[in-house]
């Protein structure tokens, strides 16, 4: 037994390169078959026209042209499979035949999308440009990479999720468009040679298109920048409007500093100053009533408030009150087709229609609030009462020139008078409301020196104008007598644009002529009635002359 033990295992150990070299071989043999059933693909096109499963992307990219991009250039592709393109069709309310024909265009972007750029990576000082594969991805990572459809920092990325291990299958990395759910990549479908591209077939379709208006406003690369919009938007209470998925236009949205340009030309914060129907009709005037074209507008262009238009000029728009808006050439689509879209406005928002003198300065006080030194309350109560200026001032085809003094300026009229200006003689307000409106032209600082005198309201009245170091614009106005002389501008502001003028003064302007009530001990100046003894003075004298005149007859 031990002889036979011996001799089987010398005879094992000779035998041991044999089973090795057979092993090997049958290894071998093996990778070979392997290899012979995994096919070698020259390019991504190469790929779509060998597999079954891809053939409505081939008829796709046949069909748009894009064959030799997918046959010569270097990417790193998504590619639906059939049932993918067919659920996206649904969805989209199209056919294959419309997207070779009526919608060329967004078909185009739409195999873009799922075309991820080769990027630029260095090591050790030398410049490489790769196909990203999927494998590479970190595990718990979220990255958004450029297209060939467009920028991931202009909303044309893909955002790649990798969540475990798995690079594929259930647990496999996620595709992300703008809308519509992940799609994830198929079992044993990634990174798929392809020439020096890679191939992922994937689950869904990658939607470049955002569901809403609203998507755009609130979860785009343009929120941050269209912040002030948004409260526009909030303020007029038009969310749902602008979520309503049946909308179609396209939504210039000013940006930041657009708004803020209309605000410091005005003087005024649309937040304080607008009421939510206000606000409202501001944020339709920015949408078209119908997809805009601007290689071939058609003016006036009509928009989504009624009876208001824009007016396409070189390359921006002109709203009636005369503001310039300058649409960007960013745009992200809502829904596919492209009937909806939204669009950064620069430059300017655009204001719809050629606002009043009167509501620039109501609106202004009311952003004023309690402050005395730039509110128009008193003002206002005054106009209010003499309602013949007041509409001229909130006449929209009318142009003027008002002077408003501020609540301080009306309670030093009312410490010289020592009551209050409601309590005068309606003839005395009347004149002395009159006296703050000039017609005719929208003077400024400057235009007011050249102007003087100027004819107001109060008929023969006129206002005197010199110039002033003492005042911010440089100017004062007299309108015959003030409590405490000529009344200072301290601010001034255009009325949308110069269709109007509306300066801000520092006292209340009093016409030559008008007999104030003095009870508050005021400066010298200001008319004031005869006192009792002068009366009995004046008396006494012409019952003299009158005395003389018969003596001498």
């Amino acid at each position: 037994m031990a002889a036979y033990g011996r001799g089987a295992g010398v005879a094992g150990r000779e035998d041991l390169p044999v089973l090795l070299v057979a092993v090997l071989l049958a290894a071998a043999a093996c990778s070979i078959a392997q290899a012979q059933q995994q096919p070698v693909y020259t390019s991504i096109y190469d790929v779509i026209s060998n597999r079954s499963d891809l053939s409505t992307m081939k008829r796709l990219v046949d069909g748009l042209g894009l064959a030799n991009q997918l046959t010569s250039g270097t990417f790193t592709a998504f590619l639906p499979d059939n049932n993918a393109w067919a659920q996206a069709f649904t969805a989209a309310g199209v056919t294959e035949a419309q997207m070779l024909t009526t919608y060329r265009d967004p078909a185009t972007t739409l195999v873009n999308f799922h075309l991820v750029s080769r990027f630029t990576t260095i090591v050790n000082g030398s410049i490489y440009n790769n196909a990203l594969k999927i494998s590479d991805l970190a595990v718990n990572s979220t990255r958004s990479y450029d297209t060939e459809a467009g920028r991931a920092d202009s909303d044309y990325g893909l955002a790649l999720t990798r969540a475990g291990n798995d690079t594929d299958g259930a647990g496999g990395v996620q595709v992300m468009g703008r809308s519509g759910p992940p799609a994830l990549i198929a079992a044993n479908q990634s990174d798929i040679a392809a020439g020096l591209s890679y191939c992922n077939v994937i689950s869904a379709v990658a939607r470049f298109w955002f569901d809403t208006y609203f998507d755009i406003i609130t979860k785009s690369s343009v929120t941050a920048s269209s912040a002030s919009f948004a409260g526009l938007v909030a303020a007029g209470g038009q969310q749902q409007w602008l979520k309503d998925t049946t909308l179609t236009g396209t939504l210039f949205a000013p940006d930041n500093a657009a708004i803020a340009k209309v605000q410091a030309d005005l003087k005024l914060n649309f937040s304080t100053a607008l009421s939510q129907q206000d606000a409202a009709d501001l944020v339709r005037y920015h949408m078209t009533d119908v997809p805009f074209n601007r290689s071939a507008p058609v003016n006036p262009v009509a928009t989504k408030l009624k009876d208001a238009t824009l007016t396409w000029n070189g390359g921006q728009f002109l709203s009636v009150a005369g503001t310039l808006g300058r649409p960007s050439n960013n745009v992200r689509w809502v829904g596919f087709p492209r009937s909806a879209s939204v669009v950064p406005l620069l430059d300017a928002a655009l204001l719809p229609l050629p606002s009043t003198a009167w509501k620039l300065v109501v609106a202004k006080s009311a952003a004023a609030g309690a402050s005395a030194s730039s509110g128009f309350s008193s003002f206002i109560k005054a106009m209010e009462a003499q309602m013949v200026v007041r509409y001229q001032m909130d006449d929209t085809s009318k142009v003027v020139t008002v002077y408003a003094p501020t609540d301080a300026a009306f309670a030093r009229l009312e410490s010289y008078t020592g009551k209050p200006f409601a309590s005068l003689a309606s003839a005395i307000k009347d004149q002395i409301v009159s006296m703050h409106v000039t017609q005719g032209a929208a003077y400024t600082p400057s235009g007011l020196l050249t102007a003087t005198p100027l004819d107001t309201m109060a008929g023969s009245r006129t206002l005197n104008v010199t110039r002033a170091s003492n005042s911010a614009a440089g100017v004062q106005l007299s309108g015959g007598q003030t409590p405490r002389g000529a009344a200072a501008i301290v601010a001034s502001d255009n009325v949308m644009y110069g269709r109007s003028i509306v300066h801000t003064l520092d006292q209340v302007l009093i016409p030559a002529g008008v007999v104030l009530p003095q009870g508050g001990g005021g400066a010298a100046g200001v008319a004031s009635a005869p006192s009792g003894w002068a009366l009995l003075l004046l008396v006494a004298l012409a019952v003299c002359v009158q005395r003389w005149a018969l003596a001498a007859a």
